[in-house]
């Protein structure tokens, strides 16, 4: 099972750290679904319960483990999902973060910026990101044979030189015209739970290319 997620873009390009998901899912992916639960929630130092409870919990965690998200060392990792959310943050920052998410039923944009406020003024929080991410099943993979995806090879495409040497793994295209405008780097993250950096350019969006360079990796 994999997980989509959007990185650094170029310039013009839309970011989203790929952290939502629906409330009902089918029944089919209920179990790929726990694993991923089991995975993040090992990270934030949390529950798979607590992760999908109702409410905002804020714990004081090591981030180290958080190698997936964007920027280290992290301060603060929030993931929220249908009905609650758990913000991580590192060891004497869990007051503040608190504070400022009190009253909040969810990571909002008013909770984040909040946040971002409260821990900008202690002179902590360089950058900020926020986004939404994806957990992306394999029966919602698509047919890609038909089109023009394919494994890029860094010499011939300068972004997934860039995207090879950021996250390691192989790196996936769609050519359209004799131009790559989607690309999906692969970054494992254990045995089973792929990370994947997902870039479409603005031009060529809403034609289904990031769901093929998904499938295709």
């Amino acid at each position: 099972m994999v997980e989509e997620q959007s990185r650094e873009v170029p310039p013009g390009a839309k970011a989203r750290e790929l952290v939502s998901m629906p409330a009902n899912l089918p029944h089919a992916l209920a179990a790929p679904t726990a694993v991923l639960d089991r995975f993040y929630a090992a990270c934030l130092g949390c529950s798979p319960e607590e992760l999908n409870a109702r409410g905002v919990r804020v714990l004081e965690t090591d981030l180290s483990s958080v190698t997936f998200a964007k920027g280290s060392p992290l301060i603060v990792y929030g993931l929220s999902k249908a009905g609650g959310a758990v913000i991580a943050a590192k060891p004497g920052l869990g007051g503040p973060v608190s504070l400022a998410a009190s009253g909040s039923d969810s990571l909002d944009d008013r909770t984040c910026a909040a946040i971002e406020r409260a821990l900008s003024a202690l002179g902590e929080g360089a950058a900020w990101f926020r986004g939404v991410r994806l957990y992306c099943h394999p029966q919602e993979f698509c047919d890609c044979r038909m089109g023009q995806v394919r494994e890029l090879v860094p010499a011939e495409d300068e972004r997934a030189s860039v995207l090879r040497q950021r996250w390691g793994g192989k790196v996936f295209g769609q050519v359209v015209g004799g131009r790559v405008v989607s690309w999906a780097a692969v970054k494992p993250l254990s045995s089973v739970i792929w990370d994947l950096s997902v870039e479409t350019l603005p031009s060529h969006r809403g034609h289904g290319y990031a769901a093929s360079v998904v499938s295709a990796a």
